[in-house]
């Protein structure tokens, strides 16, 4: 291979990431499949999953200073790992609340470049005031964050790098005979009441972090307390039934690829509210990507990357309202669309053009 295919041949990176969902899988993914790319970019890389620390994160001890297992843990990765050469590049995944003063300093000894990739830029920007002026580069992932981000800090210090998937282990396994519905994701603001509209038109199956009875019935009472009337008010007993009933496993990355095995249609949600003044953003979610590159027939919201991404109606499928996926989602039930194909070639396409290699080849590729 050319230089241009390796541009980390021969280079030591410390790849410090980890699932930022805390009830997320402890062998995420995320940091897999991006350890994988940097390998297949031809990197000495030594990995720390962050996802190690959540049981402290979840013990409710959320203060991070230079003494926090989190903060101490990082840095003794970073200190007997280094050696005398050091690190030409550290990929990380650093919040405000855990950059200290003596990790920053842990980190300038012993890293060149400290490039920092998180995946909430667009609606949690405060998070990452203090990273964004610390490390030498960010990687954007969110499109509707690049424009002010790179008006502050330069178009060399933030790069658009889109999320992508692992092929290996994200391979579809089989496919069902009929179609039914997955979603895996948060069951905020009027999610479980559009759900429930999916389901009587196509068979369902719900996961998601707290989704239990109690989190349900605080989405519909919010809902009423702010629109003074109760949508769908048919829908609540039965949401709340679903919620009691559900299964309360983590949907680990494993897991994830059985399910679509077993579903062959998934729908994901973009939608986010910005941290200070609630307005609804969009942005492409990680699981989009993942499901595409399982197999999946996926829907999707109609967003600017994943058109240039896939071929509408041949590789994936998009809505703009809420009508308009039941009306999808009547037309996969009736076979007037042909959801099988559709997620065959959704995986060839993700296949191609949206995995970890590819996305980290160009970025780093800019060096």
């Amino acid at each position: 291979m050319s230089q241009q295919d390796r541009p980390l041949a021969h280079a030591r990176v410390a790849l410090l990431y980890g699932p930022g969902n805390m009830a997320a899988d402890y062998a995420s993914a995320l940091v897999r499949g991006i350890e994988r790319g940097l390998l297949e970019l031809g990197a000495d890389v030594a990995t720390l999953n962050l996802a190690f620390f959540k049981r402290h994160m979840r013990s409710g001890s959320l203060i991070f200073d230079d003494e926090s297992p989190y903060v101490r843990g990082i840095k003794r990765f970073l200190n007997d790992t280094a050696g005398a050469r050091g690190f030409d590049y550290c990929l990380g995944m650093f919040y405000d609340q855990y950059l200290t003063v003596g990790l920053q300093e842990c980190l300038r000894q012993h890293c060149r470049v400290v490039i920092n990739y998180p995946l909430n830029l667009l609606d949690q920007p405060t998070f990452f005031e203090k990273a964004l002026q610390f490390c030498d580069i960010t990687f954007c992932s969110e499109e509707g964050a690049l424009a002010s981000l790179r008006a502050r800090h330069g178009d060399r210090r933030v790069r658009y790098v889109p999320m992508a998937a692992d092929p290996f282990i994200h391979r579809p396994i089989a496919r069902p005979e009929r179609p039914r519905l997955l979603f895996v994701g948060s069951l905020y603001a009027d999610r479980p009441l559009l759900l429930e509209r999916c389901a009587d038109i196509i068979d369902l199956s719900i996961y998601g972090p707290r989704y239990d009875a109690v989190k349900v019935l605080g989405t519909f009472a919010r809902e009423f307390a702010h629109r003074r009337r109760l949508n769908g008010i048919g829908y609540a007993a039965r949401a709340l039934a679903r919620a009691a009933r559900r299964d309360s496993r983590i949907v680990s990355d494993e897991e994830f690829v059985r399910l679509a095995s077993e579903h062959g249609v998934s729908i994901g949600f973009s939608s986010v509210r910005q941290e200070h003044t609630k307005k609804v953003l969009y942005k492409v979610r990680l699981r989009d990507y993942e499901s595409t590159m399982c197999g999946l027939c996926h829907l999707a919201k109609r967003l600017p990357e994943l058109e240039r991404g896939f071929v509408e109606s041949e590789e994936i499928l998009f809505y703009d309202t809420d009508n308009e996926i039941l009306e999808i989602l009547g037309r996969v039930r009736k076979g007037e669309i042909d959801w099988a194909g559709i997620g065959k070639r959704a995986r060839a396409r993700a296949e191609r053009d949206h995995t970890w290699t590819r996305r980290l080849r160009g970025a780093f590729s800019q060096e």
